[in-house]
């Protein structure tokens, strides 16, 4: 199983990411995505930052090196 997280990075002196939130789908990822791009302020300036990550639940995702 799988969850998609929407997530926004914006360069500033570095990389600044936000987690928008967690959903069952892509699509629902995905219209919260244009959702934001296109009416909330901050976001809809600069909505190249947007980022969809597709994660397995129930998994360690830590890595030893």
């Amino acid at each position: 199983m799988y969850v998609y997280n929407l997530i926004y990075e914006k360069q500033n002196k570095g990389i600044e990411s936000m987690n928008i939130g967690y959903y069952s789908s892509y699509k629902k990822a995905r219209k919260v995505k244009k959702k934001y791009q296109a009416t909330v302020p901050g976001f809809k300036d600069h909505s190249h930052g947007f980022k969809i990550r597709k994660i397995e639940v129930n998994r360690d995702n830590y890595y030893f090196m």
